[in-house]
């Protein structure tokens, strides 16, 4: 049995010898105080720290402030002004899809936020700037729905007629911008000036659809009279003349303001002259009385034959003459009357360039079809009602130099000319061509108009007795060859120098008469005769025939061509007139009967569709070549080419 005794004596002083190694063998705990927790930025400074930067502008240092705002109280009461402040910022540094994404924080996680109408506006704003349109027009309708009485109404109705616009939705766009403007207008007037403008180059630019919606938006609009005005005029210029007359009537009624009442009225009679059309009734403008009297009887004698007035049946066409006497102010007169009194479909004329002129630009401001038969070119260029069927001089010198110079292989010229407007013109016109193609002109000589006695230009062409006009020779001195030089510089030499191979003559029939023999008789007789379309006359060969073997000159009809049509109108016209046709009477022939094909297979009612018809109808064979329009109103034909051969003239081979 153990003894508890003597446990107890053996434990406890061991027990005591631990307690006190515990207590008093350890260093006694050392107290460590705790450190500060440092203290925060205080929320309400950094928004107010923002708001200051905010206003002065430092809009970086203010978003830093609004974000650490933010960063430390996410859910504070002023959180949704901080991130409608950096929406706002963002929109200013011109990241929208920021602004976007903070603004739809917003709406996230502040529905009730009393500013809710500001942070939607941004909305409208930053999806403008990225170009989501749709996006735009969406936000924008919802925004004005729920907000009708904002002063921000005004900035949101322009946004979305500016977007409406860029999607070219041209009547919406209209109606927005023009309620942003009557709004703007008592607060800034030079930036509802800046909308009026816009809306006024919106309506220049609107096609036809776009007007015709913008018509019933704009009613009751100052905006009206320009979108009714421009939608008439397209109605007028596209040959709807009934949809033309109803619109501008109702502007009459509407309007009271006299600058679009004027022009209202006279967009009004134009579509009335339109409208009171004789779809076979022709108009003839000519010089029947005066000097030119007897060629506008030529072209009339040729017009009469086209209709077969003399024949047997009776011609559905009708047609109305206008004595122009040659005088450019009546020629514009019977243009007028051709069109308010006679309402003709289309006429012809006039014949005289003078006239042509004042004629062709009365008949674009009508809106008749005028087919001149004139010289002068850019007659044309008054606009598309403006056709011209005669040769143009530019294609007979083409022609007939490219003949000289590609087919005859002539490359030296001279050129004895008229010092008169016709000759001086062809004269240049035919040395530049010469040049263009290489070749060279070594002589040329003007004569008064009158002159009989051609001795003193052809001994001065030829070098022989009189020198020849300074400018002239130091011309051709460039392109003389050396030995060439030498015969011309010798004084003593009387000899002709005959150094060309043909001479060009832009003078009538009756003076080339008495200019081939002349030639021949100062020894120039081994040389081409060229000649335009003046040469082109029965008198040629009866005064001059034997002078001028192998000549060629242009010709805009050729009258001994053989054809049926050739031989039917000059039986007619000998059998009416008692004399044989020249290219004035086979050129009246020719545009009337062109013009009667035009009626009888088109059926035109209103003067644009003949316009039309014209520019769009296929060649037309005639006396004087096939007649077609290119997009200017210049016909295009070329010249015949005719040669004298023994006591016959023939077309050119």
């Amino acid at each position: 049995m153990i003894e508890f005794r003597g446990l107890a004596q053996r434990v406890i002083p061991a027990i005591v010898a631990g307690l006190a190694l515990f207590l008093f063998g350890c260093k006694p705990a050392v107290r460590v105080k705790p450190p500060h927790a440092r203290k925060g930025p205080c929320p309400e400074t950094l928004y107010s720290e923002a708001e200051e930067f905010y206003a002065q502008g430092n809009i970086q240092e203010a978003l830093i402030r609004y974000s650490r705002y933010l960063q430390i109280e996410p859910q504070g009461k002023r959180a949704p002004d901080c991130l409608r402040r950096m929406g706002d910022i963002y929109l200013k540094k011109e990241q929208p899809v920021n602004a976007l994404q903070v603004y739809a924080r917003i709406r996230r996680d502040f529905p009730g936020y009393v500013k809710l109408e500001d942070v939607e506006f941004g909305v409208i704003l930053a999806l403008w700037k990225i170009g989501a349109l749709s996006g735009v027009v969406e936000e924008g309708k919802g925004w004005i729905q729920r907000y009708p009485e904002s002063s921000l109404k005004s900035e949101v109705e322009l946004i979305l007629g500016r977007a409406y616009y860029e999607g070219l939705n041209y009547d919406q766009a209209f109606n927005w911008l023009a309620m942003a403007e009557t709004e703007i207008r008592p607060i800034d007037a030079a930036k509802a000036d800046e909308i009026s403008a816009q809306i006024e180059g919106m309506i220049n630019e609107a096609d036809e659809s776009a007007l015709a919606r913008m018509l019933g938006v704009s009613k009751d609009t100052r905006y009206y009279p320009q979108v009714a005005y421009r939608l008439a005029a397209i109605y007028y210029h596209t040959d709807r003349l009934d949809r033309a007359e109803g619109v501008i009537t109702d502007l009459l009624r509407s309007s009271t303001e006299e600058e679009w009442l004027e022009k209202a009225r006279t967009l009004y009679e134009k579509i009335l002259l339109a409208l009171n059309v004789e779809p076979h009734k022709i108009g003839c403008l000519l010089p029947l009385s005066g000097l030119f009297g007897i060629y506008g009887q030529e072209v009339l004698n040729g017009i009469e034959t086209g209709l077969d007035i003399f024949g047997k049946g009776n011609s559905a066409i009708e047609v109305v003459i206008k004595d122009t006497a040659g005088e450019p102010e009546k020629a514009a007169e019977g243009v007028e009357e051709l069109v308010r009194d006679d309402h003709v479909i289309a006429a012809i004329g006039p014949l005289l360039s003078r006239c042509s002129e004042q004629a062709a630009a009365r008949a674009q401001l009508l809106g008749l079809p005028l087919i001149t038969i004139c010289r002068k070119e850019d007659v044309v260029d008054k606009g598309p009602m403006v056709f011209r069927n005669f040769l143009l001089p530019k294609k007979e010198i083409e022609q007939l130099v490219h003949v000289a110079m590609d087919r005859l292989d002539i490359k030296r010229f001279a050129i004895m000319y008229p010092d008169n407007a016709y000759g001086r013109y062809y004269m240049e016109m035919f040395w530049d061509a010469v040049e263009q193609r290489g070749g060279q002109v070594r002589a040329a000589e003007s004569y008064e108009p009158s002159t009989t006695d051609f001795a003193a230009q052809i001994k001065r062409m030829v070098g022989r007795d009189v020198p020849r006009p300074k400018g002239v020779l130091e011309k051709i001195r460039a392109s003389r060859l050396p030995q060439e030089e030498e015969s011309e510089l010798d004084p003593a030499d009387k000899d002709p120098i005959v150094d060309f191979e043909a001479v060009f003559i832009p003078d009538s029939a009756e003076r080339v008469a008495m200019i081939a023999p002349q030639l021949v008789y100062y020894d120039v007789d081994q040389v081409w005769l060229l000649g335009t379309s003046l040469w082109s006359s029965p008198r040629l060969m009866r005064l001059a025939g034997d002078y001028l073997q192998g000549a060629i000159y242009t010709s805009g009809f050729f009258s001994a061509s053989g054809t049926v049509q050739a031989e039917s109108f000059l039986e007619q016209y000998r059998s009416n007139y008692d004399k044989e046709p020249g290219l004035l009477a086979a050129t009246g022939y020719d545009t009337i009967r062109f013009l009667k094909e035009i009626i009888t297979t088109t059926s035109p009612e209103t003067r644009r569709q003949m316009e039309k018809a014209i520019m769009d109808s296929p060649p037309y064979s005639g006396l004087t070549g096939e007649i077609s329009f290119d997009a200017r109103g210049e016909v295009k034909k070329e010249p015949f080419l005719v040669t004298v051969l023994g006591d016959r003239e023939l077309l050119f081979p």
